[in-house]
């Protein structure tokens, strides 16, 4: 069989980029329509759960941060100052704000 692709793209701010957030409800559904007797087998039993990093991404040192927030304190508006303040300090993924605004 082959992999599940996933398009990221497609799920427009949905689950981001955690596709797990899709299929968790997906097992559910059809454990439920098992116990209930409507389906012999799970069609979600051949797609695999991706694989949990062993460690938190960590994109930017605090002095890359620093540069950040000084280049944005004199080059840009002071709402995206704040937004990067925010994110910074609050350490929101990109993808989730994004995701949470949209």
């Amino acid at each position: 069989m082959l992999p599940v692709q996933w398009d990221y793209a497609g799920l427009n701010g949905v689950a981001g980029d955690r596709p797990a957030l899709c299929t968790i409800p997906l097992r559910a559904l059809f454990r439920t329509a098992i116990e209930e007797g409507l389906l012999d087998r799970s069609p979600m039993a051949s797609i695999r759960n991706l694989e949990i990093p062993d460690h938190l991404p960590d994109p930017f040192t605090r002095e890359k941060m620093e540069a950040i927030l000084t280049h944005l304190k004199t080059n840009a508006s002071e709402q995206a100052w704040n937004w990067y303040e925010f994110a910074f300090g609050t350490g929101v993924w990109f993808a989730m704000f994004f995701s949470a605004t949209a």
